[in-house]
């Protein structure tokens, strides 16, 4: 894991814009998006806090999302090789900062697998009924 000590979490999308050119990306509709979450307004189920000690291990996930091998079953676990691309060199991360993010990407993974587990199996159950 990232050392130092837990920090206070902040708002994904108060660091929209920064997120976004870490990833080459620019929304003509980032002033708005952050002016339009106010403080006291509700988070939806679309936003949520993140320490900072994940920001580098979920940039990481969210930049392999489409990446997974595939096995007979469906997917079997991230392509590690994606981890020297051209989009997760485009983030300017050094090689400890990927080691030291490799721990929580595999957490991250191994929850990926499980959800497209239960998919599996509610689908498999769903086509036993019918």
């Amino acid at each position: 894991m990232l050392a130092g000590p837990p920090s206070k979490p902040r708002t994904v999308l108060s660091d929209y814009e920064q997120q976004l050119a870490l990833m080459g990306l620019v929304d003509p509709d980032a002033a708005q998006v952050v002016a339009d979450r106010q403080p006291n307004q509700q988070a939806s189920e679309s936003t949520f806090d993140v320490w900072p000690d994940h920001d580098i291990p979920l940039l990481l996930f969210q930049t392999l999302l489409t990446q997974w091998r595939m096995g007979g079953g469906g997917p079997i676990g991230l392509d590690y090789e994606m981890l020297d691309s051209r989009p997760v060199r485009r983030l300017g991360l050094t090689d400890q900062q990927l080691d030291d993010a490799c721990p929580a990407l595999q957490t991250m993974e191994a929850a990926g697998l499980d959800w497209f587990a239960e998919v599996r199996e509610a689908a498999i159950a769903a086509a036993k009924k019918s």
